[in-house]
Order: structure tokens, then sequence, then C-alpha cells
């Protein structure tokens, strides 16, 4: 009997162990980076991912009409814009990112900002009398890397979604009195989401 229960203790530990590793774990040592802009309803919304296809935050803005001076009224234009860089990030996760034109842009962003410099770093230490075959062969698979990053930052933003969500940060607020309106960017990084859950355990949550 006690030698049953050790075998079905052993199996359900695999199991969870397995269920709790993620399908796109992210490497621990960030590479290069780049920043790719989308502009969403409600404001700009920018994605900053390395070259091993790991997302490393996610900022969102928006902003809100300041109908009153009031602190009461700066407070509701407040709460305004964070709900709306709040559904920025929401349906850039539920609808932008699922799309193909996201993947190509992020694609082209590596392009730009990472194969580039590697591209001439290389260009510096290669020979002077390298033909043009071989240049079309290097470009040919930059592309297919950036299109690889691209999908793995998809997925790994798309398995993180809730907890994305739970581990937004208020990064900054402004109010602009002269153009009648206030400013609220939000954050969510590796960090923020691991503080959130801790906070969420030592407040006894799950």
């Amino acid at each position: 009997m006690k030698k049953s229960f050790l075998i079905v203790s052993a199996i359900f530990l695999g199991l969870t162990a397995c269920s709790s590793t993620p399908k796109n774990p992210v490497d621990a040592t960030p590479g290069r980076t780049a920043d790719v802009e989308f502009l969403e309803a409600n404001g700009p919304l920018t994605l900053t991912f390395d070259d091993k296809g790991n997302w490393l935050s996610i900022t969102s803005s928006a902003t809100a009409p300041l109908v009153s001076n009031a602190p009461e009224g700066v407070e509701i234009a407040f709460k305004t814009a964070t709900m709306r860089a709040k559904r920025n990030l929401s349906e850039f996760m539920s609808n932008d990112l699922k799309s193909t034109k996201s993947v190509q842009t992020i694609s082209k962003s590596y392009l730009k900002n990472i194969a580039q410099v590697d591209s001439s770093n290389e260009s510096n230490t290669a020979a002077e009398d390298e033909d043009a075959a071989s240049n079309s062969q290097a470009a040919k698979e930059s592309r297919q890397k950036a299109n690889t990053i691209a999908q793995t930052v998809r997925e790994r933003i798309d398995d993180n979604s809730q907890a994305i969500l739970k581990g937004v940060q208020i990064t900054h607020r402004k109010v602009s009195k002269e153009q009648q309106h206030v400013s609220v960017t939000i954050s969510v990084t590796q960090q923020s989401i691991k503080g959130a859950e801790q906070a969420r355990k030592a407040m006894g949550g799950f």
C-alpha cells in the first residue's frame, strides 16, 4: 500500500512539473535589444525585445481630457487615461499581436536595429572582394532569422498574456493644463510580473 502511494505521488509530481514549465521559457541573459512601436486606438505602444526572441518590456501610453483643474477632476482624468492605456495593451495582445502585420513589423525592427549592427561588424573584418552572391545569401539568412525571432516574441507574449496584464505598473503621469489633458504611461516587464506575483502570494492570493 505504501509502495503504491509513493508511485502515485511520483507520477503526480512529474505531471505537476511538466504543467508548470512554460512552453516558451525566457532566456536568462538578454542579448542586443530593439524597440518597435505600434499605434493603437488610444495611443502608442512600444515593445522592447532582444535577439533571442525575449520580450523585455511593453509600454503603453494614453491621454484623457481634463474637464476640471480640481483634484477630483484630475484624478478622474488620470483614471480614464490609465484605463485607455490598459485597453491598448489588452487589444494589442488580443488582436494586433495575432496578425501577420505585427510579425512583419517586429521582423523589420530586428533587421534595422540588430541585424544591421551584425552585418556592419562583419563587413569590418570581411575581405573586400566578397561577391554579391554571398551578400545575397547573408541577407536571406538575416530575413529568415528576423522572422523566427518575431514569431518567438509573439509566442512568448501570447503565453504570458495573463501574467502581463497582472504585472502592469503606472510609470508616468502628467498634467498638461495648457492642452487641458492628462497623460499616463503604463509598463510591464519580466521584473514587474515577478513582483506582482510575489505580492499576490504575500497577500494569500493565487
